[in-house]
Order: C-alpha cells, then sequence, then structure tokens
C-alpha cells in the first residue's frame, strides 16, 4: 500500500498491482511469440506491427478520455463574488456531499454526477472557508474525496443573493422567459418601466394565482430532490421548498436580491421554506407557501411577514 496525494489537506490510500504471468508461463509464451516471429514472413510482421501500433494508440486514448470525463473539481476563481463552483463527474452509487464549513458553521449540500459546473453561495460572510467532497462509506459515515481552504472577502455582499445556485438554478430555463414576457406585457399596460417592489408584487401575486400546494409531494421525495423551476410551473403546484425556489430564480434573473431560507415558522409544523428579498434596502419576509394557502382558502394575510414568526437555520 502506498500513499497519493490528492490535494494539500489529505492523502487517500491506493494498491499498486503488477499484472504478470507465473515465471514458467512468461517463458514459454515469450519463446512461441518469438518462434511464430522468426517464422512469420516481413509483409505478416509489417501488418502485425501495425495492427498493435493502431490497437496500443486507441487504448490510450480511450484511457485518456476516460480520466478527462472523470473529475471532481473545486473551482473558486469567483469566491470575491460570493460563490464556488463543483464539477463532480464521476460515476459511483454512493452519496456524495459537498460541505461549505466556515468556524463552526456548516451548510451541507447533496451532489450528483453532471458534466457541468454547479454553483454554490458562500453566504456566512467574510474569512476563511472549508469546501470538502465526501463520499458515504457506510451508514452516515463519510471520507474525504478533496478538501481546500480559501479565503473570502466579498466584494458586494447583496451579489450572492443573485447567482443562480443549485437550489436556485434559473439559468436558461422557460419559465424565467416566460414571466419575462409576462412583465414586459405589464410594463407596455401601465406605459413605464416597473420599480422593483411592482415587479416582486407583480411575481408574487402570479405564483399565488398560478401554484397549488401539493400534500402528498413530500412523501414521495428522493433524499436528493431538488427543484426544477420549470417542472414545478409545469406541473403548477409544489411543496415550500418549490415556491421558494421558483420566486427567488424569477426574482434573481431580474437582478433582485433574493434568499432562499430554511427554518421553522410559527403555524407551520414541519421544516419550512420561505424567502427573504431585498426592496428598498430592506430584507423583507415574503413567505409564498402559507399564503398561497391562505389567499385559495379566503383567508385573511400580510404580505411581509415578521421575523418574530420566522426562525432560520440556513439561507443561500
Amino acid at each position: 500500500m502506498v500513499k497519493r496525494k490528492i490535494d494539500h489537506n489529505f492523502d487517500i490510500l491506493v494498491e499498486r498491482k503488477k499484472a504478470s504471468f507465473p515465471d514458467g508461463l512468461s517463458f514459454v509464451l515469450s519463446f512461441f511469440f518469438d518462434l511464430s516471429m522468426r517464422a512469420m514472413p516481413m509483409r505478416k510482421k509489417r501488418n502485425l506491427y501495425l495492427f498493435l501500433f493502431i490497437f496500443s494508440l486507441l487504448l490510450l486514448v480511450q484511457q485518456t478520455e476516460s480520466k478527462a470525463e472523470d473529475k471532481i473539481i473545486i473551482k473558486d476563481d469567483e469566491i470575491a463574488k460570493g460563490k464556488v463552483s463543483i464539477l463532480y463527474n464521476k460515476d459511483s452509487d454512493k452519496k456524495i456531499k459537498f460541505s461549505i464549513q466556515k468556524g463552526k458553521a456548516r451548510q451541507t449540500f447533496n451532489l450528483s454526477k453532471s458534466a457541468n459546473y454547479v454553483n454554490f453561495p458562500l453566504s456566512m460572510g467574510n474569512g476563511e472557508y472549508k469546501l470538502t467532497i465526501y463520499e458515504n462509506t457506510e451508514g452516515n459515515k463519510y471520507r474525504p474525496l478533496m478538501s481546500k481552504s480559501v479565503q473570502v472577502e466579498i466584494e458586494k455582499e447583496d451579489e450572492i443573493f443573485l447567482h443562480s445556485i443549485q437550489e436556485i438554478d434559473w439559468k436558461d430555463k422557460k419559465v424565467i422567459g416566460f414571466l419575462k414576457d409576462r412583465l414586459d406585457q405589464e410594463e407596455k399596460r401601465v406605459g413605464r418601466k416597473l420599480e422593483q417592489h411592482e415587479i416582486v408584487g407583480f411575481v408574487y401575486q402570479h405564483i399565488l394565482d398560478t401554484l397549488a400546494y401539493d400534500y402528498d409531494k413530500i412523501n414521495r421525495l428522493a433524499y436528493n430532490y431538488l427543484p426544477d423551476v420549470d417542472e414545478v410551473y409545469k406541473e403548477k403546484q409544489g411543496i415550500c421548498y418549490d415556491y421558494s425556489s421558483l420566486f427567488a430564480a424569477v426574482l434573481r434573473s431580474q437582478n433582485i436580491p433574493t434568499k432562499l431560507v430554511k427554518g421553522y415558522a410559527d403555524g407551520v409544523k414541519d421544516y419550512h421554506a420561505w424567502n427573504e428579498v431585498l426592496i428598498n434596502h430592506h430584507w423583507t419576509i415574503v413567505d409564498t407557501t402559507s399564503d398561497s394557502v391562505y389567499y385559495k382558502a379566503g383567508a385573511p394575510f400580510e404580505f411581509e411577514k415578521s421575523s418574530e414568526h420566522y426562525k432560520k437555520t440556513s439561507e443561500l
């Protein structure tokens, strides 16, 4: 067993095995190969050499392509903008997690194989972050595959909450284009550009009109479920995770900083998700999930929520 360095933070153990034949068999194979080559006409020898050369070249190319596709990369060239990108392009039947840690605070995300980089927020302020990709070994035990420490100094704090990230993926989504057209139509109707708070109000009301809460969905979700805003809008229903992801996705695409917040809310017995939207330099708590239920039931509710009734455990 020998140690092979993966990065600056840890080693893994790999076995080096030599493929070899028993000494007697090697001698016999070598003897008959030499004998056949001596007896073979020159033209056939050249053809055989050419075949072996082409075969070896194809084998080398295949191995190179396989190594190129099988990648795990932590890309940190945009940490000043408050995001880190992960490429996990590796076949595995094990659970893979990505951890972002700053001091004692930690956020953990599920990872799946992808040929594209996936963005994650660095939303715990300035300072040193430890970024680690873990692989499940058994039960709740994980081993690090790759780890990296970075010093983060955010240039514009609000910009963190504009990015397209794993939980709020708004790049190249049909619903984003559709709702942009609806906003353009509204601007034509009123004859002017909409103010920021008007855009928020328009999208908020559209979600309340369009989506319904899916009470059964939570029971059939995979452990690594992620909202797909196109699917949510197509199905016209979802859970709090879906509502808050869609609301954040549309607003971020309109250059309005929006957080997806997770935690606990009064009147909601389970773990909950909602949003905080930056409106006129003020972070406003908005819960489209609860409001959608109240709206359809004809019950009274208010757009802005009080922080006294919401306890957040994380924000993206």
